[in-house]
Order: C-alpha cells, then sequence, then structure tokens
C-alpha cells in the first residue's frame, strides 16, 4: 500500500512538471513581441486554424486571449502553399537519407537527421519544443572529421534569413573547430542539388529599402553555385574525402 501511495505521488509531481513545461513553452509563444495594426503592419499569421486553437486549449486562461490576438489564422492559400513546401522538403530530406545511408554502406560516413530538443509527456507523447536545435543533419566522416549540414529546398533563390540564426551559428563552429559545415540546397528551377561550405558559399549582396530602411541581402541561386552541383550517380560527401 505504502509502495502504491509513492507510485502515485511520483506520478503527480512527473504530471505537475511537464504541465509548468508546456504553461512556460506557450506562454512564451503568447509573448513573443509582434506587430499589430495600429503599428502600421499586421501580424504575419504563423498557425492554420486548428493549429491555433490547439495550441490555445494548452494556454492558460491570461495567457490565451493575447496569443488570439496576436495570432490570425492562415489563409487557404497560405495553408495550401505550406504544405507545398513542407512536401518539397520533405522529399529533399528522402534524397539526403538516401545519400547519408549510401555513405554509411561505403564506409564514407556517418550521418544522423537531428531536430531540437522536446519536452515529452505521460506515454512518451511530444507536447513541445524546450529549445533550438543546431544544423539539420550531425555526424562524422571516415577519419573522424565532424560533420553538420543544413539542407533546404527553394524555387530558384535562397536567402541568408531563410536559415535560422542558431543553425548558422552552428555551422560556423563547426567549420571554426575544424569540421566539416555544409549547405545543401535544392533549386527546383533548375530540376539540381548543390552542396558547398558553408564559409564559401558564394552569397550575392545587394541593397533594398525595406519600409523606408535600407537593408542589404545575401542571396544565392544557379549562378552562383555553378560547379558545386551534385550528380545523379555521386555520393556528396565523397569530395571531402
Amino acid at each position: 500500500r505504502r509502495c502504491a501511495a509513492l507510485e502515485e505521488r511520483a506520478r503527480r509531481r512527473k504530471e505537475a512538471q511537464e504541465t509548468r513545461a508546456l504553461g512556460a513553452l506557450w506562454k512564451v509563444a503568447a509573448e513573443r513581441p509582434h506587430r499589430s495594426a495600429s503599428e502600421g503592419r499586421m501580424s504575419r499569421p504563423r498557425y492554420s486554424a486548428q493549429t491555433r486553437a490547439q495550441l490555445a486549449r494548452a494556454m492558460a486562461p491570461e495567457d490565451r486571449e493575447g496569443f488570439l490576438a496576436a495570432n490570425p489564422v492562415k489563409s487557404a492559400a497560405a495553408v495550401a502553399s505550406g504544405g507545398e513546401a513542407q512536401e518539397h522538403g520533405a522529399a529533399l530530406e528522402r534524397w539526403l537519407s538516401a545519400q547519408h545511408r549510401a555513405a554509411s554502406l561505403a564506409g564514407m560516413a556517418n550521418v544522423r537527421k537531428v531536430g531540437p530538443p522536446v519536452v515529452v509527456g505521460s506515454g512518451g507523447v511530444l507536447v513541445g519544443f524546450g529549445g533550438v536545435g543546431p544544423a539539420d543533419y550531425l555526424g562524422a566522416l571516415r577519419g573522424g572529421r565532424a560533420v553538420a549540414v543544413e539542407a533546404k529546398s527553394r524555387e530558384a533563390r535562397l536567402s541568408m534569413r531563410e536559415i535560422p540564426r542558431h543553425q548558422q551559428d552552428d555551422l560556423a563552429r563547426t567549420a571554426h573547430l575544424g569540421g566539416l559545415a555544409l549547405l545543401v540546397v535544392e533549386l527546383r528551377d533548375t530540376g539540381r542539388i548543390y552542396a558547398a561550405e558553408w564559409g564559401a558559399v558564394p552569397w550575392r549582396y545587394s541593397k533594398a529599402l525595406v519600409r523606408g530602411v535600407a537593408e542589404t541581402r545575401a542571396t544565392v541561386g544557379a549562378e552562383e553555385l555553378a560547379g558545386c552541383e551534385v550528380s545523379a550517380r555521386e555520393i556528396y560527401l565523397a569530395r571531402w574525402l
């Protein structure tokens, strides 16, 4: 009977910890800075109606109202566009998984897909993310050299802004310590995939006026990446061995 009471107490303590962790995550989402319409710019919709409702239900009542006000529902067109982008990203992931399996079988490298740390609830159910993650893929080449790979699929050009700052930093740290940091880009208008070392990506810099403020933008496309193409029968990591 005493053991049962101790187990019940431990279960309740674990549930309380999970509830606090989940509440903290949603509180961060609710308090995320945004511009309102009164500031001259509408908040950019980030969630579908279903996702928005699920997130709101998980929040404390005092946080829910602010979250809903700050996050308008995505339009059907935006949801469809996001789904298409996810499909292209998933296809590139499948290609990379096949590449990394081939590299492993050939004794060239051991590379795995990674992600951000997660908060897991009762029964192993994912309830949220506990922080930011590294580059998309981490591993090691034959000989022991560390490798980090960030992968993106875009229609024509990739902007450096589309790579989250924490992933840029992870690639830079890997390269600084002597590892191999790579950017793998699929440009769908050419039907080709390119691989370049992060520190040698040939970004094209340009000036743009955004809401009256001059900004510098860095983008890369097929013209700049010429010579970095990955051939159909090539294990892309082989060129760095």
